[in-house]
């Protein structure tokens, strides 16, 4: 499992997403049968969708909180174009996922059969599919929502208590990857595919007779997945596809031995999460050529930091750090250039949005939109709550119609597509 909620008081909200819930039932084996249902959405019908106008400008955006229950919203996803946004807010009963785009606001995804409490994890590129965990009466499973489908539960992996918890989805929707099992019993990690459903990934070989693992994401067309393992040296974070399998990355060298994988590029070359070093717990960085790297933290405070995310290039981080504020984490992001600066102040000195934060701390980043363009996570607001936002640091490029940071071959093909040409 990753570090204890003793280490961050949030930490499990970003990397394994309320480990502790229990479920009992049974687990679906329709699951491909269902997909049809969810994902019989053309390319050219998402591309001939109505398509929000982006912002011009650096803009900081609140994103509320659902009505009901105590104020409290926390971002974990954004689309790959940065105008969608998903995660979890408390209502009426407990927390719930939410979806949020400029024309919406803040929208529960929820149903007659879904309750609270759920998370909302994963944002397709263009924010037209969206991924949860939720509780049903069956236990905690996975549930997708698109305009088209509404809300429909995919389920869990077969076998055991029904306990899913979703950590990523792709790009374009078709991978959803998890882990089912709840802390302190072993955890399986999944993918679920539109074409095969539930699947096991393997974990590292050693370790304790009954290995256990932790979600982290995949990549954007969900052939990389990343995360944690029990392993012969100790907590590991792992990198799989379907060639290599499952594969240990080491950890950061010095200090104890633990880290865990969270986030990788849209190729899968750069995977971003936490190791253990000398210092303490800090964000790391891990290239096949390079290993893994940590990337430091803030000054002052308790020395721990975590990478969440990582842009589509791999040049981008963001996550949190400890800075002796009184926060218990600030929110971070790192570039080779710049190095690990504190996320509200390059709002401030580098997109000029002082004012608009003069009464916000930013208490830590879950996300990156892979132009690199748009960043979310959950920050105290001038009333002291706890609420998700969205900070737009440019806007997406108009020809990049599938959303994945880059204008090329497949953003002509969507919109001859979409032209039925």
């Amino acid at each position: 499992m990753p570090r204890n909620a003793t280490d961050h008081p949030v930490l499990h909200a970003m990397t394994i997403f309320d480990a502790r819930r229990k479920a009992t039932a049974t687990a679906t084996a329709a699951s491909a049968a269902i997909a049809v249902a969810i994902f019989g959405v053309s390319a050219r019908a998402q591309a001939a969708g109505p398509i929000p106008p982006p912002t011009t400008a650096p803009a900081f955006v609140p994103l509320g909180d659902l009505p009901g229950g105590t104020f409290f919203s926390l971002a974990l996803n954004v689309s790959s174009d940065g105008l969608a946004v998903t995660g979890y807010a408390d209502a009426d009963g407990g927390t719930l996922p939410f979806r949020w785009t400029a024309d919406t606001g803040i929208v529960a995804i929820a149903g007659p059969d879904i309750g609270p409490p759920g998370y909302g994890i994963g944002a397709s590129c263009e924010g037209t599919i969206f991924a949860a965990s939720a509780t049903t009466s069956a236990g905690t499973e996975v549930v997708a929502w698109t305009p088209v489908s509404g809300l429909v539960v995919l389920g869990d992996l077969p076998g055991g208590p029904v306990d899913a918890q979703v950590g990523d989805m792709s790009a374009d929707g078709r991978t959803i990857v998890g882990m089912s099992g709840s802390f302190p019993d072993p955890t399986q990690i999944f993918r679920w595919t539109f074409d095969g459903g539930f699947e096991e990934i393997d974990l590292l070989p050693g370790g304790p007779p009954v290995p256990s693992g932790a979600i982290g994401g995949c990549n954007g067309d969900g052939t990389v997945i990343v995360g944690q393992s029990t392993s012969s040296e100790g907590l590991q974070a792992i990198r799989w596809t379907e060639a290599t399998g499952t594969v240990g990355l080491g950890d950061i060298p010095g200090g104890g031995f633990s880290s865990q994988a969270i986030s990788p590029s849209n190729d899968g070359s750069v995977i971003v999460g936490y190791g253990e070093s000398v210092a303490g717990f800090e964000a790391m960085r891990w290239t096949e050529s390079g290993g893994m790297v940590g990337l430091g933290d803030l000054p002052g405070g308790t020395y721990s930091s975590q990478a969440n995310d990582v842009s589509g290039d791999g040049s981008t981080v963001v996550g949190f750090g400890a800075d002796g504020s009184g926060f218990p984490t600030t929110a971070i992001i790192w570039t080779e250039a710049n190095g690990l600066r504190d996320l509200r102040q390059v709002l401030i000195d580098d997109h000029g949005l002082g004012a608009v934060l003069a009464d916000w701390h930013l208490l830590g980043a879950t996300a990156i939109s892979s132009d690199g363009g748009a960043i979310v996570g959950w920050a105290q607001n001038p009333d002291g709550a706890t609420e998700a936002f969205l900070a737009r640091l440019t806007p997406p490029d108009p020809a990049d119609l599938d959303g994945d940071g880059f204008v090329n071959l497949a953003d002509l093909l969507q919109l001859l597509a979409a032209w039925d040409v």
